[in-house]
Protein backbone atom coordinates (compact mmCIF):
# COMPACT_ATOMS: atom_id res chain seq x y z
CA UNK A 1 0.00 0.00 0.00
CA UNK A 2 3.09 2.20 0.72
CA UNK A 3 4.07 2.54 -3.00
CA UNK A 4 0.06 3.49 -4.23
CA UNK A 5 0.15 6.38 -2.22
CA UNK A 6 3.25 8.69 -4.47
CA UNK A 7 0.92 7.31 -7.35
CA UNK A 8 -2.50 8.56 -5.93
CA UNK A 9 -0.79 11.35 -4.55
CA UNK A 10 0.66 12.66 -8.03
CA UNK A 11 -3.07 11.67 -9.45
CA UNK A 12 -4.62 14.53 -6.76
CA UNK A 13 -1.86 17.18 -7.37
CA UNK A 14 -2.76 16.62 -11.24
CA UNK A 15 -6.22 17.05 -10.56
CA UNK A 16 -5.94 20.04 -8.45
CA UNK A 17 -3.44 21.75 -10.30
CA UNK A 18 -6.51 21.13 -13.19
CA UNK A 19 -8.96 23.01 -10.87
CA UNK A 20 -11.04 20.38 -9.99
CA UNK A 21 -10.80 20.98 -6.16
CA UNK A 22 -13.76 18.77 -4.78
CA UNK A 23 -12.45 15.63 -6.78
CA UNK A 24 -8.75 16.58 -5.40
CA UNK A 25 -10.21 16.62 -1.92
CA UNK A 26 -11.66 13.56 -2.02
CA UNK A 27 -8.47 11.83 -2.98
CA UNK A 28 -6.06 13.77 -0.24
CA UNK A 29 -9.22 12.42 2.06
CA UNK A 30 -8.52 8.59 0.52
CA UNK A 31 -4.59 8.63 1.13
CA UNK A 32 -5.16 9.96 4.58
CA UNK A 33 -7.31 7.27 5.38
CA UNK A 34 -5.09 4.71 4.64
CA UNK A 35 -2.64 7.19 5.76
CA UNK A 36 -3.34 9.38 8.69
CA UNK A 37 0.06 10.72 8.99
CA UNK A 38 0.36 11.56 5.21
CA UNK A 39 1.62 14.85 5.97
CA UNK A 40 1.67 16.48 2.07
CA UNK A 41 -1.42 14.96 1.70
CA UNK A 42 -2.83 16.51 4.81
CA UNK A 43 -1.51 19.63 4.08
CA UNK A 44 -2.58 19.58 0.43
CA UNK A 45 -6.12 18.93 1.54
CA UNK A 46 -5.89 22.33 3.54
CA UNK A 47 -5.11 24.23 0.62
CA UNK A 48 -7.89 22.63 -1.22
CA UNK A 49 -10.07 23.99 1.71
CA UNK A 50 -8.85 27.06 1.94
CA UNK A 51 -9.54 27.35 -1.93
CA UNK A 52 -12.95 26.71 -1.82
CA UNK A 53 -13.18 29.50 1.27
CA UNK A 54 -12.99 27.14 4.22
CA UNK A 55 -10.66 28.96 5.64
CA UNK A 56 -10.74 27.60 9.60
CA UNK A 57 -10.63 24.31 8.45
CA UNK A 58 -7.61 24.71 6.08
CA UNK A 59 -5.63 26.05 9.11
CA UNK A 60 -6.77 23.19 11.34
CA UNK A 61 -5.06 20.63 8.28
CA UNK A 62 -2.35 22.67 7.61
CA UNK A 63 -1.90 22.77 11.35
CA UNK A 64 -1.88 19.45 11.55
CA UNK A 65 0.49 18.53 8.84
CA UNK A 66 3.26 21.02 10.64
CA UNK A 67 3.11 18.39 13.90
CA UNK A 68 3.89 16.29 11.30
CA UNK A 69 6.46 18.01 8.95
CA UNK A 70 7.69 21.06 11.05
CA UNK A 71 10.46 22.33 8.74
CA UNK A 72 8.20 22.75 5.38
CA UNK A 73 8.33 26.33 4.24
CA UNK A 74 5.26 25.94 1.98
CA UNK A 75 3.25 24.74 4.67
CA UNK A 76 4.13 27.64 6.57
CA UNK A 77 3.53 29.87 3.74
CA UNK A 78 0.17 28.30 2.94
CA UNK A 79 -1.18 28.42 6.54
CA UNK A 80 -0.11 32.35 6.48
CA UNK A 81 -2.43 32.79 3.48
CA UNK A 82 -5.27 31.14 5.41
CA UNK A 83 -4.50 32.70 8.37
CA UNK A 84 -4.59 36.18 6.43
CA UNK A 85 -7.90 35.23 4.81
CA UNK A 86 -9.09 35.02 8.56
CA UNK A 87 -8.27 38.23 9.27
CA UNK A 88 -5.27 37.14 11.79
CA UNK A 89 -2.67 39.24 10.47
CA UNK A 90 0.03 38.47 13.39
CA UNK A 91 -0.10 35.39 13.13
CA UNK A 92 0.03 35.57 9.53
CA UNK A 93 3.02 37.16 9.57
CA UNK A 94 4.97 35.09 12.12
CA UNK A 95 4.17 32.13 9.55
CA UNK A 96 5.21 33.79 6.76
CA UNK A 97 8.81 34.55 8.72
CA UNK A 98 9.30 31.20 9.56
CA UNK A 99 8.72 29.70 6.08
CA UNK A 100 11.16 32.97 5.22
CA UNK A 101 13.58 31.70 8.08
CA UNK A 102 13.77 27.82 6.86
CA UNK A 103 13.67 29.00 3.11
CA UNK A 104 14.97 32.82 2.12
CA UNK A 105 14.07 32.31 -0.99
CA UNK A 106 10.81 31.02 -1.36
CA UNK A 107 9.16 33.62 -3.82
CA UNK A 108 5.47 32.42 -2.56
CA UNK A 109 6.52 33.54 1.16
CA UNK A 110 7.79 36.75 0.42
CA UNK A 111 4.18 37.35 -1.65
CA UNK A 112 2.81 36.43 1.18
CA UNK A 113 4.84 38.24 3.73
CA UNK A 114 4.16 41.48 1.59
CA UNK A 115 0.19 40.60 1.54
CA UNK A 116 -0.09 40.06 5.29
CA UNK A 117 1.98 43.42 6.06
CA UNK A 118 -0.46 45.57 3.55
CA UNK A 119 -3.13 43.84 5.16
CA UNK A 120 -1.82 45.23 8.55
CA UNK A 121 -2.50 48.87 7.83
CA UNK A 122 0.80 49.87 9.21
CA UNK A 123 0.80 53.52 7.22
CA UNK A 124 1.80 54.62 3.99
CA UNK A 125 5.53 54.29 4.43
CA UNK A 126 5.52 50.91 6.09
CA UNK A 127 3.14 49.62 3.17
CA UNK A 128 5.60 50.91 0.33
CA UNK A 129 8.98 49.60 1.84
CA UNK A 130 6.57 46.10 2.61
CA UNK A 131 5.82 46.01 -1.37
CA UNK A 132 9.26 47.46 -2.29
CA UNK A 133 11.37 44.66 -0.43
CA UNK A 134 8.40 41.89 -1.82
CA UNK A 135 9.99 43.10 -5.72
CA UNK A 136 13.35 43.53 -4.94
CA UNK A 137 12.97 40.14 -3.44
CA UNK A 138 10.85 38.26 -5.68
CA UNK A 139 13.00 39.64 -9.25
CA UNK A 140 16.19 37.97 -8.48
CA UNK A 141 14.54 35.16 -7.00
CA UNK A 142 12.25 34.21 -9.85
CA UNK A 143 13.98 35.06 -13.21
CA UNK A 144 11.06 33.68 -15.61
CA UNK A 145 7.79 34.60 -13.71
CA UNK A 146 6.94 35.89 -10.85
CA UNK A 147 4.54 37.75 -8.73
CA UNK A 148 5.63 41.38 -7.53
CA UNK A 149 3.30 43.89 -5.82
CA UNK A 150 2.87 47.47 -5.26
CA UNK A 151 1.08 50.14 -3.65
CA UNK A 152 -1.08 52.07 -5.32
CA UNK A 153 -2.07 55.69 -3.83
CA UNK A 154 -4.60 54.45 -1.97
CA UNK A 155 -2.65 51.80 -0.10
CA UNK A 156 -3.54 48.79 -1.28
CA UNK A 157 -1.55 46.08 -3.39
CA UNK A 158 -2.32 44.47 -6.35
CA UNK A 159 -0.50 41.81 -7.78
CA UNK A 160 1.22 42.35 -11.14
CA UNK A 161 2.55 39.37 -13.22
CA UNK A 162 5.82 39.62 -15.30
CA UNK A 163 7.22 37.89 -17.27
CA UNK A 164 10.72 38.06 -18.03
CA UNK A 165 12.50 35.81 -21.45
CA UNK A 166 15.22 33.59 -21.13
CA UNK A 167 18.35 35.08 -22.23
Amino acid sequence: MADAIPEELNAAIQIHQDGQLEEAAQLYQQILDDNPKHADAMHLLGVVRHQQGHHEQSVELITSALTLHPDAANYYSNRADALRMLGLVDEAEADCRQALHLRPDYPDAWHNLGATLLRKKAGPKRKSRSAKLCSDVLIPLAPIQHWVMRCASRGTFEPLWIVTSRP
